[in-house]
């Protein structure tokens, strides 16, 4: 028999590099992650814009939420970008914390808000996303 060691060990060297393929990481390895970007209007009930109302945005998992806050600024606008994991729906409370300075007293909404693709997912990103909600609130 001839000399065999250079038959073997590309034979070897084949199997290896096929096996080591499955050992790299693949792109969609990892925590998924997407971007959401949380944006909206608050008004009275003739569309006159609300400064200082708290946006209480809740993102709904599987099995537990993620609660933050923003206020609305002078134009009654709010928004706010998030990186987290991929949630299932998102729900907005409207509160009036600071009573008569913004002409009024007016009572809380609790709202689901529409959640819009605007980037599709790729790997472990799971996309961009667009939460807008414009409220309209009623004086107490």
């Amino acid at each position: 028999m001839k000399n065999m060691a250079p038959y073997i060990l590309l034979a070897c060297l084949c199997l290896w590099s096929c096996s080591a393929g499955s050992l790299l990481p693949d792109e969609g390895d990892g925590p998924e992650t997407a971007s959401y970007k949380v944006t909206g209007t608050v008004a009275d009930e003739d569309g006159k814009p609300l400064k200082g109302i708290q946006v209480v945005s809740v993102f709904e998992y599987e099995e537990s939420s993620f609660t933050d806050s923003m206020f609305s600024d002078k134009n009654g606008k709010f928004e706010k970008s998030y990186t987290c994991s991929p949630c299932k729906s998102v729900e907005f409370t409207f509160n009036d914390t600071d009573g008569e300075s913004n002409g009024g007293s007016f009572a809380s909404l609790t709202v689901k808000a529409d959640i819009v693709s605007i980037e599709d997912a790729k790997g472990s990103f799971a996309g961009s996303y667009l939460v807008s909600y414009d409220a309209r609130l009623t004086r107490k």
